[in-house]
This record gives C-alpha cells, structure tokens and sequence, in this order.
C-alpha cells in the first residue's frame, strides 16, 4: 500500500520539507501572488500522505504551512481562524485513501506572506532591543 502510494506519486514534493529523527516533518509549501490558498489547501494532506508513503510509515507528526497572499474563506472547509491573526488552522488524520488506515496526523496552517514578515520583524526588533541595536 504504501509503495504503491510512493511509486503513483513519485514526481509531486513540496517546496520545502524539514525531517526531525523523532519521526515529524514540517512541510512548507509558497503559492505564487494571486494564487488563491483556498485552491491548494489540500496540498500540504497530499504530501504528508507521500512523505509517509516513502518513510514506510516512519513519519507519524506532519506540520504544514501554506503560504501565500489570497485566501476565499468562504470556500474553507474544516479550517478554524487562528486566534488573533489572518491566517487558518486545522488538524487531521492522514489516511490511506483506499483502506482508509491511519498512516500520521497533519497540523496545517494557511498564512499570509505580509504576516510572516510582521513576525519576523518584531522578533528580530525584540533582539535588536536587548543588544541595544538601531531600530530597522
């Protein structure tokens, strides 16, 4: 089952993909301006479902975030709103799509790129502070 998962999706791979030896992967993927997240929110479930496939079932916890500037909320099914922030948030079972047997579990998020970087730029202003360095 699982190399046939492999084998019939061989090509697909995400942009990019961190491996943790306790058995995790955080798997990030960026969608082009304009390209509608909404679109692609089933991405990050494909990969965590080959990623699996090809660990033979090694890779248990997967982390995805897709990243980009468009989201139709509306067309959103099983997201809930990340407290306090533009982005989504969901958690579920990686399935084998036949048997329907449990191969992981995937924390997704849908982000946007303007966000990312507000965050990065006040961590980076908090140590900016403690060193005492010029504000950017």
């Amino acid at each position: 089952m699982l190399n046939r998962i492999g084998e019939e999706n061989g090509g697909c791979r995400p942009d990019i993909a961190l491996f943790h030896e306790e058995g995790s992967v955080v798997i990030v993927e960026f969608k082009a301006p304009g390209v509608s997240l909404d679109e692609h929110d089933n991405d990050l479930m494909e990969y965590a479902t080959i990623l699996a496939a090809k660990s033979n079932g090694r890779l248990k916890k997967f982390y995805g975030y897709l990243i980009g500037d468009t989201i139709n909320p509306i067309r959103l099914r099983g997201y809930n709103r990340l407290p306090g922030e533009n982005g989504f948030f969901s958690t579920n079972d990686v399935k084998e799509p036949k048997s329907q047997a449990t191969l992981g579990q995937l924390y997704s998020e849908l982000l946007f790129y303007g966000d990312i970087v507000d965050r990065a730029r006040k961590r980076i202003g908090v140590y900016r502070e403690r060193l005492k360095l010029p504000p950017l």
